[in-house]
């Protein structure tokens, strides 16, 4: 096998678009995400649903970060602490992380057999988050990663169909390139966040499960 000509080649990521999942610890996500769960099944009972992304399923006001409770001030507070993290400030001096004075507001999402969220984005945030309360099956990112009853959330490619349109067989063999056009799916786990900027198109893929799947989502804006 003849020598590459090329003696130094750099592969460079450009304008990375974010996707983060964190988790909190276990024995802290169970025992706050059955108080979360009881309190929104109830709620559910007596509230008719909001219609916004949701195809099916129920949907609360935009207010849970008033009603919701400790178990939802909890989830708040580690999603503000994780999203300072991320977030640097510009200034004269320079940038800072941290210590930004976001307005944050939220809702729940209730789904069962058939229920969806259609693309949509956030108009108006900068971070946009999903907490997931009650899930049933795989946990994961990618095709393969469980998800054997749907309800995946999905990450769009912001450019659109255009790293397909010129021939639809061709990929970039470089890791992260091949949904390229496409979609990257989560399957969450209970207790796990997905943040992403709220600009991304995103949807939740019909659940084919018999369970109830419960997610809260909020917005961080300024």
């Amino acid at each position: 096998m003849p020598l590459p000509l090329f003696a130094d080649t750099q592969i460079h990521h450009l304008f990375a678009t974010p996707l983060v999942v964190a988790s909190l610890p276990p024995e802290l996500a169970a025992r706050i995400n059955a108080g979360i769960r009881a309190m929104l099944l109830g709620k559910e009972a007596v509230t008719p649903s909001v219609q916004a992304s949701n195809y099916g399923g129920w949907q609360s006001d935009d207010k849970i970060v008033e009603w919701g409770g400790d178990g939802v001030a909890l989830v708040v507070e580690a999603l503000r602490e994780q999203i300072d993290s991320l977030t640097i400030r510009l200034h004269r001096d320079g940038a800072t992380r941290g210590g930004i004075p976001w307005k944050i507001n939220g809702w729940a999402n209730i789904n069962r057999r058939g229920d969806s969220n259609v693309p949509h984005i956030h108009p108006g945030a900068y971070w946009s988050a999903a907490y997931y309360v009650a899930v049933d099956g795989g946990g994961g990112v990618g095709d393969d990663a469980g998800g054997d009853v749907g309800g995946a959330f999905k990450a769009f490619d912001p450019r659109g169909g255009l790293p397909l349109m010129y021939c639809p067989v061709l990929r970039a063999g470089i890791d992260g390139h091949m949904t390229a056009g496409n979609a990257e799916l989560v399957h969450p786990r209970p207790g796990q966040c997905v943040i992403f900027p709220s600009w991304m198109s995103h949807a939740v893929g019909a659940y084919r499960g018999d369970g109830v799947r419960i997610s809260l989502a909020f917005n961080f804006s300024v």
